[in-house]
């Protein structure tokens, strides 16, 4: 599996109580056919945890899938991490990447 694009159109800098959506653009570069694959995004700082799925992939198939994630109201302003997770129960791929609340 491989993770090609992760896209946060709001450039990153969002404010408590903004929606943020993360466009992931990946694909199952394999031979084998992937199922019950999910998304899921987690920030322990900010309380958020998303999962979209599961869902199948078949071999070299290439899928988008956009998350929306709700910012809580109390957040203070800062950088936070947002652990991006693409797995099934034999493939785990995982990104970082910073959001920052104004």
């Amino acid at each position: 599996m491989r993770i090609n694009h992760i896209t946060i159109p709001q450039d990153s800098f969002i404010r408590p109580g903004d929606d943020l959506a993360l466009e992931l653009d990946f694909e199952n570069e394999g031979t084998i056919f992937m199922d019950d694959v999910t998304v899921t995004i987690i920030s322990p700082e900010l309380g958020i945890k998303k999962r979209i799925g599961p869902f199948d992939l078949d071999k070299n198939e290439d899928t988008t899938r956009t998350l929306l994630l709700e910012m809580p109201y109390y957040v203070e302003p800062g950088i936070y991490d947002l652990r991006i997770t693409i797995s099934n129960d034999k493939y785990r791929r995982v990104r970082h990447r910073p959001i920052v609340i104004t």
